[in-house]
């Protein structure tokens, strides 16, 4: 035939998928270039054919053979060459790759009689395969491992590929076949077994017969005979035989060959029979989104999908990415261009009808509930009712106890079944893909398994059951309730969530405040495994729910007290004050004025404490604290409750916290390191509360190693707890640390890492404050696009939840941006802003900066005189506070001040100053000072050691990879190199 471009595209497209290479490995194998190869399959083939050279290199890299290698030349229209051709051009070719694979074409071609292609070793072979699946993707891991496994084949393997119904076994099956199918001499077998397919007998029949021996087997008086012919006939061939939708031993009973080079493939859901045969198994899972919106635009327009794409993805999470339940959807998406995803999604969302909803009306063969029905009509009665039963978890897992406690049966009689329903496909094994560390044995259902499984579900049985599982989990919640073993909590935190929820619209009140109290214990500031774990929306809505449940049981006293509590931590905890006052206030309606038991006293303790959370003046935040704290050591000269001692720690490093921020951090620390020796030895979070204190002042303080290593002693213990919400405030702290040592682009990723978990729970003041340092590092990057948008980002987080310590930091670092974009106007707005807010808010150490920024403004602005004047404002505050880092930023801009007013001695004066107090702090604050001092040489006529500063300065920012900086450094420095020479 002659050369078709698009016939060759396509052919080429499909040897390369087939052959599994990159795109990358192809070009290093064959030595064509990447870019020719992907315009080839994936733009537009060559319009004439490409040399022969690059066609033999390219067959090379692709391991053609055969009649597939003639195939290749005929669609470029290159006439077979002769043998003796192929030995000539062998002899003359010096690259071994091309020289190997002529010479091997050369063998075959002289091996067979051309004039009949029946004779070809490889024409002559038996390939019994369906097409690949038109809508066939992914699975390419799952590929990876099926072909390592035939590549190491022993004798007589048996390779299994199992999974849940509707999960692609078939069609990896003949995806993999199609890939391997010039591996094999005599070819590759296919028999269709199951419920649809053929009976074992045909199945002998048909492989017998394409090897021209099927009246052997069809005369063979019984299965047994038939089964021993086959084995016979392939006894010494070289095959890959393939069954598919094995349901039972029995169909394979005498199917099975014992050649020794026989290769068994067999797809089945039923793995006790995989296990049986001793096969290797291959276990496909559903496909995560990104693969289940794939398949869908193998259906739809990718646009279509694109457009809808929060919808898309809702569709993949409703049918738990089951890729014969994608297919059915986008087969009805595809038949009606007017059905919206959203729309598919809106019949998908009722539970009831779901199944009902992936069925496809014309093909009856892909019907997710009747796949599903295969595997449950194997179950015996007692066994299906266990399967309806694990449709009450409300979580994705479970646990072989919890079932047990549910239907009232003795766990290894449980054990025994769930084994069954694994075997069966029916459930899978569940391990926390994020946890290297072992954990129990649990089982996941699928979604629409769930389903499947609640529609044989009776209503009163079910109820017994989910009164049997609220007090399981409850039960379970007060056992686990220690920090210690917040792990198994979290295991079934879904369950315990969702059931606790159940009670509560089902008038279980006691359960309900049992179970919540459990999870809410509070431990020193911390309300117990909800606070830990983050989950403060959750927890407010229990908490609620508790609350009305102790109140229709006619609770009073400290419970209630205690409950409306910690329902105003975890509401101030989301940044909402005024609603968290409310409920303090409702839980000082239930307290007794005069508390005398230590729990009453404990809980007035608490209150107090949880009152700093709302005040605004430290003054007020202190005054609160002692009154706790007398109240405490009062009620300590009683009683030795180590309670009260531990609390009283706690309140201490809280007092610490306070002081700190008004500057004085001798004492601060002091504080801190007795509330620390009244803790007990076990770590708390109260003790990690000192850790962070200790952390802040030593960054206040200047004192950066020894800030890391609080910082990182405290991130190491807080991960053995998973302790989101103070994982979130040690990344943000650490990230501060790199920040000030310069080392932008790593603290970045630690700031990402604050990021995700502020995300996870929720907590807005650090997600904001985060944005905001993230701004700052990309601005000294040079990266102004970025730096702006994370900054506006967290601003406007600010703005909408009324952040306004989050706010003060974001308006600082604009201001900053600001001023370095030459826009003094809004530099000024924001830097007297943030002033404002830092003063009502008592940020002290936040008020120098606020005052340097402003006057930088003013100077922009030729107003030297009314900078001044703040300048000496920002020194004196510093000073007050002894923050040396503020006090050096504020001298090298009382220097710029002084240079404009031409008191050059001055200037000059307070730069080396400036520099002096810098060094060991900010390195980049340094370089700025130096870049002054280079500025005081400048005007007064003193190149020489201009030029020297200016190097300095250079010196820091190209350490910092402080491109901006440096961009503004170099000019400078060419000008004085001119000048000196």
């Amino acid at each position: 035939m002659g050369y078709k471009p698009e016939i060759f595209q396509d052919e080429l497209r499909k040897y390369r998928e087939e052959s599994r290479y990159s795109y990358d490995e192809l070009a290093q194998r064959s030595g064509i270039p990447m870019k020719t190869l992907k315009r080839w399959i994936l733009t537009a083939a060559p319009k004439s054919p490409p040399k022969r050279d690059r066609l033999v290199r390219l067959a090379a890299a692709l391991n053609l053979t055969g009649v597939v290698l003639n195939h290749f030349f005929d669609l470029v229209a290159e006439p077979i060459p002769t043998v003796s051709e192929i030995h000539s051009e062998a002899e003359r070719e010096l690259d071994k790759d091309v020289k190997q694979i002529l010479t091997m074409w050369a063998a075959q071609l002289d091996s067979g009689d051309k004039s009949s292609q029946a004779d070809d070793p490889i024409a002559a072979r038996v390939l019994q395969l369906p097409p690949v699946p038109p809508h066939f993707v992914g699975r390419d891991s799952e590929l990876r491992n099926l072909l390592t496994k035939l590549h190491v084949t022993s004798r007589n393997k048996v390779i299994g590929v199992t999974g849940m119904g509707g999960v692609g076994k078939t069609s990896v099956a003949i995806k993999l076949a199609h890939l391997v199918k010039d591996r094999f001499e005599d070819g590759i077998l296919w028999g269709q077994l199951g419920p649809d397919g053929s009976t074992p007998a045909a199945v002998a029949q048909s492989f017998a017969t394409a090897f021209g021996q099927g009246h052997t087997v069809i005369t063979a008086l019984d299965e047994a005979s038939k089964g021993a012919e086959l084995r016979r006939i392939l006894a010494n061939k070289h095959v890959l035989v393939i069954f598919d939708n094995v349901t039972d031993s029995a169909q394979l009973r005498h199917l099975l060959p014992n050649g020794e080079r026989n290769l068994t493939l067999i797809t089945s859901r039923n793995q006790k029979l995989l296990r049986n045969l001793g096969a290797e198994m291959a276990l496909l899972e559903p496909f995560a989104e990104e693969d289940s919106l794939t398949l869908l635009k193998t259906w739809i327009d990718p646009n279509r999908v694109q457009a809808e794409l929060e919808s898309a993805k809702q569709i993949a999470g409703l049918v738990d990415g089951l890729p014969l339940a994608l297919e059915v959807v986008g087969s009805y998406l595809k038949e009606s261009a007017e059905l919206t995803l959203a729309e598919y999604v809106e019949l998908l969302a009722d539970e009831a009808g779901r199944l009902g909803e992936i069925s496809d009306w014309e093909d009856t063969t892909k019907s997710v509930e009747a796949s599903f029905s295969l595997s449950f009509q194997r179950l015996n009665p007692t066994t299906r009712q266990l399967f309806a039963a694990l449709s009450i978890f409300p979580g994705p897992h479970f646990s072989s106890e919890a079932v047990a406690a549910i239907v009232d049966k003795n766990l290894t009689k449980i054990k025994q079944a769930l084994g069954q329903l694994l075997s069966l496909s029916l459930i899978q094994p569940w391990n926390d893909p994020s946890n290297a560390a072992p954990e129990p044995f649990r089982y996941r259902l699928h979604a629409l398994l769930k389903l499947y499984a609640r529609s044989f579900l009776e209503e009163t049985i079910a109820t017994t059951f989910y009164h049997n599982a609220i007090t399981y989990f409850t039960d379970f919640t007060d056992t686990h309730s220690q920090r210690e073993r917040y792990p198994l909590l979290d295991l079934d935190w879904e369950n315990i969530y969702g059931m606790l929820l159940w009670a509560a619209d089902h008038q279980r009140p006691a359960e309900v405040v049992a179970g919540v109290d459990s999870l809410t214990q509070t431990d020193l500031g911390v309300i117990g495994f909800v606070d830990v774990r983050g989950y403060w929306t959750e927890a407010r809505e229990l908490l609620h729910k508790a609350t009305e449940a102790a109140l229709q049981q006619g609770e009073q006293g400290h419970r209630l007290a205690s409950l409306f509590a910690r329902l105003g931590v975890l509401t101030g905890r989301q940044g909402n004050p005024t609603e968290a006052d409310n409920y303090f206030a409702q839980s000082r309606r239930y307290l007794t004025e005069s508390p005398q038991s230590p729990d009453e006293i404990l809980i007035k303790a608490e209150l107090l404490a949880f009152k700093v959370m709302t005040e605004a003046d430290n003054e007020a935040k202190y005054t609160t604290l002692e009154e706790a704290l007398n109240l405490l050591e009062n009620c300590l000269k009683e009683t030795a409750d180590e309670r009260i001692k531990a609390f009283i720690g706690y309140l201490k490093i809280m007092q610490g916290g306070i002081v700190g921020e008004t500057g004085n951090l001798e004492a601060a620390i002091e504080l801190t390191q007795n509330g620390l020796i009244d803790l007990p030895d076990a770590p708390s979070p109260a003790r990690f509360n000192g850790y962070i204190n200790l952390s802040n002042f030593n960054y206040w303080l200047g004192q950066i190693e020894q800030c890391d290593i609080h910082t990182d002693d405290a991130i190491a213990m807080a991960k053995v707890w998973n302790d989101r919400p103070l994982l979130a405030n040690l990344y943000a702290l650490k990230g501060s640390n790199l920040l000030q040592q310069g080392c932008y682009r790593t603290a970045l990723q630690v700031f990402q890492e604050a990021l995700v978990y502020c995300r996870d729970i929720g907590y807005l003041p650090d997600q904001a404050t985060t944005h905001s340092n993230r701004g700052l590092c990309y601005h000294r990057l040079g990266e102004s696009d970025k730096a702006l948008a994370e900054l506006q980002h967290g601003f406007d987080l600010s703005q909408e939840h009324h952040l306004t310590v989050a706010e003060a930091s974001l308006r600082l670092n604009l201001a900053r941006y600001y001023l370095d974009g030459h826009n003094p106007d809004q530099a000024q707005n924001h830097a007297k802003q943030a002033h404002t807010i830092c003063l009502d808010r008592e940020l002290i150490y936040e008020v120098p900066e606020a005052l340097s920024l402003q006057a930088e403004a003013l100077l922009q602005h030729h107003q030297p005189e009314a900078a001044l004047s703040l300048a000496q404002q920002a020194l004196a505050a510093a000073e007050h506070i002894n923050f040396l880092q503020a006090q050096g930023v504020s001298l090298r801009v009382l220097s710029e001040v002084r240079l404009a007013l031409e008191r050059f001695d001055e200037a000059l004066d307070s730069a080396r100053k400036s520099i002096e107090l810098l060094t060991g702090q900010d390195l980049y604050e340094q370089g700025q000072s130096h870049l002054t001092l280079a500025r005081c040489y400048l005007v007064r006529a003193e190149p020489q050691p201009a030029l020297q500063s200016a190097h300095a300065a250079l010196a820091i920012f190209e350490k910092l990879k402080a491109i901006r900086d440096q961009k503004v450094v170099q000019p400078i420095i060419n000008a004085l190199q001119e000048t000196v020479t």
